[in-house]
């Protein structure tokens, strides 16, 4: 991955021109952050209700 850098050498933190990245993968990081704030203060009988998935898929055998 290319670090873009300014006239000095140092490490941009932005991209020039002032323009965000507004990927699907960056705009998702955005909301995920979004819903962590907004659900900080949750009791655990609320996260109770909550049903958590991700995308892998597994069978367990007995």
């Amino acid at each position: 991955m290319e670090v873009l850098q300014d006239a000095e050498g140092e490490a941009l933190k932005y991209k020039p021109g002032g323009r965000l990245d507004m990927s699907h993968g960056f705009l998702h990081h955005i909301r995920r952050n979004q819903i962590a704030r907004e659900h900080q203060d949750w009791q655990i009988r609320h996260w109770r209700l909550v049903l958590f998935t991700d995308e892998s898929r597994f069978t367990l055998s007995t």
